[in-house]
């Protein structure tokens, strides 16, 4: 059983008056109603809208107030759901003068929301057509540009309009044209954005990154699959060995790791400490059992020459004789 069953008027809907002051959720809410034939569920309406359920029951209670929709008689119930299928019918032929109030509307609700977004004053005609050029011109949705829009902001790069239309025409040009797209693109950069500021802070770094530090950062998290705590391990056996942030010390570390096949902490960890005890197990050797390195021919060594020309010379032999 439905939850709601309705008439359509249409006169009522086409008329002069409350079809132009809906909002945006109103009007998508009515298309939805028209869609159903007036027997809905309020769930199926949600669904169709993306609004809110309490959202959808004020809506209904607009359009019934301003003779838009009446109930049912439930003696006819199946009989007027057949002449309110026709008549939706009807309406669905006339919904093109709908739809348009809806996207003009939309479309007239970008500059505003980039306004606020900017915290800007009044906008320029200029900014004000390159914001909406992106839809009239570009063919892409208001809903698209609303949410790079957004995008932008949250990343702190809504500089301008211009910035705006120049960076949404780039995404287009890169086959990025819908906003399934786009969201699979924004979750992408604003996850290496969340994790790059995660490894300045735990590399102490409060400044903007220098291009070769980026291109550190990204090989290990992109290209080795490092996490933060492989990196910051890294980090804290680089700055105990070298006493301070060394980024070409962390990369020999990590290559070193990832040679190894080492991938958790507690790995990378295991594999430090064996190398270190293997090079100073080797230090110790050599310090304890180093041999003078032979002389090749050609070399000269100044102590054995004279040690060589002293016993030649015969000196020590008379000493001994007498």
């Amino acid at each position: 059983m439905s939850d709601f069953r309705f008439k359509i008027h249409k006169e009522a809907m086409l008329g002069d008056g409350l079809i132009r002051e809906l909002s945006a959720d109103e009007a998508r809410i009515l298309l939805a109603i028209i869609a159903t034939g007036g027997v809905f569920d309020k769930a199926d309406v949600q669904e169709l809208t993306g609004a809110a359920a309490a959202r959808v029951v004020s809506s209904i209670a607009l359009f019934t107030e301003a003779g838009i929709l009446s109930d049912f008689d439930e003696a006819r119930v199946t009989e007027e759901f057949t002449e309110t299928k026709i008549e939706s019918d009807e309406v669905l032929s006339d919904s093109g003068k709908l739809a348009d109030i809806i996207r003009d509307r939309e479309l007239a609700s970008l500059p505003e929301e980039f306004r606020l977004l900017t915290g800007k004053g009044t906008l320029r005609p200029i900014e004000v057509s390159q914001i909406t050029d992106l839809v009239s011109k570009q063919e892409l949705s208001a809903e698209y540009v609303a949410l790079y829009m957004s995008h932008l902001e949250r990343m702190g790069r809504l500089k301008s309009a211009s910035a705006l239309r120049s960076g949404a025409i780039a995404l287009k040009e890169k086959g990025i044209c819908d906003v399934e797209a786009l969201t699979k693109y924004i979750e992408n950069v604003e996850s290496t954005s969340r994790v790059m500021s995660e490894i300045k802070a735990a590399l102490g770094i409060y400044r903007q990154l220098a291009p070769s530090e980026s291109a550190f950062i990204k090989k290990w998290t992109e290209e080795l699959s490092y996490s933060l705590p492989v990196i910051s391990l890294a980090y804290d056996i680089t700055v105990l060995n070298t006493g301070k942030l060394s980024f070409k010390y962390m990369d020999k570390l990590i290559s070193d790791w990832h040679s190894a096949d080492c991938h958790t902490v507690d790995d990378c960890e295991k594999r430090y400490n064996g190398r270190s005890r293997e090079l100073a197990k080797s230090a110790t050797a050599r310090g304890r059992g180093e041999e003078k390195p032979k002389l090749k021919y050609g070399d000269f060594d100044p102590e054995e020459a004279l040690k060589n020309a002293i016993r030649n010379s015969g000196f020590f032999d008379d000493e001994d004789d007498e």
